[in-house]
Formats: structure tokens, C-alpha cells, sequence
């Protein structure tokens, strides 16, 4: 992903800016793998793990997770 940017240390940078805007919306309650229509609305622990079991078979069914990992 940061493969366009020259330099090392530039990459580095972008890399911990890029850690540190997904770790602020996580703790703030952002979950990447529910669409939530309405900002302040929650959804269950279940409803989560189920989304993100679909996800890791979406990802391996395009061969983009190797079966192994898949798996585990």
C-alpha cells in the first residue's frame, strides 16, 4: 500500500500516521467489518464474529488467504 511513497523514512511515517487513525477510530468504537448506518448504533459480539467469518471467506475464496490461514 505505501509502495508509491519514496524513501524510507517517509514510508515509516505514513506507516505509524496510518497506525495511529486506525487505532484512534477503534478505540472510539469503529468496527471494520459492520456498516453501521447510524454512527451511535452498537451491534452484538455475534452479529460481529459472523461478519467477519464471511469476510475471511470472501478473502480466500478470491485467493487472497492461503487455506492455512483460512483455517486457523
Amino acid at each position: 500500500m505505501l509502495d508509491r511513497i519514496k524513501g524510507k523514512a517517509k514510508v515509516r511515517q505514513t506507516g505509524k500516521e496510518i497506525i495511529k487513525r486506525l487505532t484512534d477510530k477503534l478505540i472510539s468504537g469503529w468496527n471494520p467489518w459492520m456498516e453501521i448506518k447510524c454512527p451511535l448504533e452498537y451491534t452484538t459480539f455475534t452479529d460481529t464474529v459472523e461478519k467477519y467469518k464471511e469476510y475471511l471467506a470472501k478473502l480466500y475464496k478470491e485467493n487472497d488467504m492461503c487455506e492455512q490461514t483460512f483455517k486457523s
